[in-house]
């Protein structure tokens, strides 16, 4: 049964301040906003936010012991997958009716048989059988041939919807590492596999969403800063050097990743300092006027 490592108790209490930390930095431009109570993409925003609370309680608690990470995991893969799943689609088609009138709108995920799927590949690797390999694989070739709808490489010219791209990309790509370590343990761990998910799709997703108050607003387009994409680009490079470190040298490239890793969110921290001191802009992770 595969477990997140606990590191003691104050791994464990890090590891909630980062999630609270998250938490906080969802909650306050959403509030700051007046978006409480609103469903939509607001609405998932105060769920992602919530579900950043549960998180940091269960970090805080797996500091004391072992946890099974396929199911502490769970739920923040349904919510990526789904939601996520809708918003990059959604983001997507008002681009490219801007740049094309005649594109066709990318597909949103379906929830099913996507996240049964997900619900039960986490379920069988947790009670340790071999077959969760293939519901990993059924799963990632789910959003791979819904992905083919998006367009991603029109996104190219528009870096705030690209990186949104570029984060979900890692959601298929850590279901198939889930089933080669599962099937192969010997080429990838678990551990370094389940990294693909937590720092490089779920890691790149929020910082790419949680920098959209933060974005400078011109002709319905959201503008990155330099240090924004600096931000992004080390997260990415740090979940790469993460998930690649399982066959390399290890304690190197898990120092390498941790040091991107580190920068990368002390990049977002510098960027996002204008989304809590200065006016949020309506809607606030759009660039569409309402």
């Amino acid at each position: 049964m595969a477990a997140l490592p606990a590191g003691g108790s104050i791994t464990g209490l890090a590891n909630a301040l980062y999630f609270l930390f998250v938490a906080m930095a969802v909650a306050v431009p959403l509030a700051r906003a007046g978006t409480v109570g609103r469903v939509g993409v607001a609405g998932r925003g105060w769920i992602a936010a919530g579900l950043m609370v549960a998180a940091a309680a269960g970090a805080g608690l797996s500091g004391f012991g072992h946890g099974p990470a396929a199911v502490l995991m769970l739920p923040f893969t349904l919510l990526l997958a789904h939601v996520g799943g809708r918003a990059v689609p959604a983001f997507t088609g008002v681009w490219l009716s801007r740049i094309s009138a005649a594109a066709a709108p990318p597909r949103p995920l379906a929830p099913v048989p996507l996240l049964p799927a997900i619900t039960a590949a986490s379920l069988l690797e947790w009670s340790g059988w071999l077959a969760a390999g293939w519901l990993w694989l059924a799963a990632a070739g789910l959003v791979l041939v819904r992905l083919l709808s998006w367009k991603t490489f029109r996104t190219v010219r528009y870096p705030a919807l690209f990186w949104l791209h570029i984060a979900y990309g890692w959601l298929p790509a850590a279901f198939l590492l889930q089933a080669l370590a599962l099937w192969r343990p010997e080429l990838i761990d678990p551990a370094s596999a389940r990294h693909a998910l937590t720092m490089g799709a779920m890691g790149g997703m929020m910082m790419a969403v949680m920098l959209r108050p933060a974005m400078r607003r011109h002709d319905r387009r959201l503008l990155m800063t330099p240090l924004m994409t600096a931000g992004l680009m080390l997260v990415h490079m740090s979940a790469l050097l993460r998930v690649l470190s399982a066959g390399t040298a290890f304690d190197l490239a898990v120092k390498a990743a941790a040091l991107a890793w580190v920068l990368g969110w002390a990049c977002f921290t510098c960027a996002f300092r204008p989304a809590v001191t200065g006016p949020i802009p309506r809607p606030a992770f759009s660039a569409r006027l309402e």
